[in-house]
C-alpha cells in the first residue's frame, strides 16, 4: 500500500515538474467537461491534476488523507534538523469578514490556495472551533510538537513593563492541533494592539510570535542566527507574494 512520506512528496513533486503528463491528461478529459462542472479528484496526491483541470471547471475538490498530509509536514520539520517549533503558511486575505463570504470558508481556502490544499489537505478541513478571528490575513499554524499548548491572545504593548500584556484570550488548546489564524491591523483604537501566539512545547521556554498581516514574518533567534518556525506557504499560487521561507 502506498504511503506518503517527506521523501515520496519530494520525488512526486520533482517528477510532476519535469513532465507534462497532467496537461496531456487534462487535454484528453476536456471533451467530457463543461465549465459548470464540479470535479472531485479523489486521491489527488500532490494535486497537480486538480491544478491543471481548474481553469476548465467551476470548482475542483481535491481529496487526500488529512492525517497523512499532516504527518508528512511534521516529518519534514524533523528531517530539516532545525530548531523550528511550528510551521506556518499564508493563505490569503478576505474582504470584510467571514460573514461576508459567499461560500463556506473551506471552499474559499481551496479556491484561494489550491496548491497548498492539494499538498496539505488538512488545511481546508480544520474545523470551525480551531478558526481564530474572522477578518484580515489568514494563516495556517501547525505546531511541530503534537502535544504543544497553543494560546492566541489580543495583546497590547506596555511601555512601563517593556513588554506585551494580554487583553483577551482568543484561543487556547493543549492538543497541538493545526489552527487557522486571522490577523488584522484593525484591532481597535490603540495602534499598539496586536495578535500574539504563545507556543509551549518540549523546549524550556515559551515561544512568542507576533504575526504581520499579508506576509510570513517568522520568529527569529538573533543570538544564534536561526529561524524558529518553518514557512510552508505554496508560493506558486497566483497572488500570493508573502515571504519568509
Amino acid at each position: 500500500m502506498f504511503s506518503w512520506s517527506a521523501d515520496t512528496v519530494r520525488f512526486m513533486a520533482d517528477a510532476c515538474r519535469r513532465t507534462d503528463f497532467h496537461e496531456k491528461l487534462t487535454a484528453l478529459l476536456l471533451p467530457y467537461l463543461k465549465p459548470t462542472d464540479h470535479i472531485c479528484d479523489a486521491g489527488c496526491g500532490l494535486g497537480y491534476l486538480s491544478l491543471a483541470l481548474s481553469p476548465h471547471a467551476a470548482h475542483i475538490t481535491a481529496a487526500e488523507r488529512d492525517a497523512a498530509a499532516l504527518a508528512v509536514l511534521r516529518q519534514e520539520l524533523d528531517e530539516r534538523q532545525q530548531d523550528e517549533r511550528f510551521a506556518v503558511a499564508y493563505i490569503g486575505d478576505i474582504n470584510g469578514s467571514l460573514n461576508d463570504l459567499a461560500i463556506p470558508l473551506r471552499d474559499w481556502i481551496n479556491d484561494t490556495a489550491p496548491g497548498l490544499c492539494a499538498q496539505y489537505t488538512f488545511v481546508r478541513n480544520i474545523p470551525q472551533e480551531r478558526v481564530v478571528g474572522d477578518s484580515g490575513s489568514l494563516f495556517c499554524v501547525v505546531p511541530r510538537d503534537p502535544n504543544a499548548t497553543v494560546a492566541v491572545n489580543r495583546a497590547r504593548w506596555n511601555e512601563a513593563k517593556g513588554g506585551y500584556e494580554t487583553l483577551e484570550v482568543l484561543y487556547r488548546s493543549e492538543s497541538g492541533d493545526p489552527i487557522l489564524l486571522f490577523v488584522s491591523n484593525d484591532l481597535g483604537t490603540v495602534p499598539t494592539d496586536t495578535t500574539e501566539l504563545l507556543l509551549t512545547d518540549s523546549h524550556p521556554d515559551t515561544l512568542s510570535w507576533y504575526p504581520i498581516p499579508g506576509i510570513v514574518a517568522l520568529p527569529y533567534d538573533s543570538e544564534n542566527e536561526r529561524r524558529l518556525a518553518y514557512d510552508f506557504t505554496f508560493y506558486s499560487q497566483e497572488g500570493n507574494d508573502g515571504f519568509g521561507r
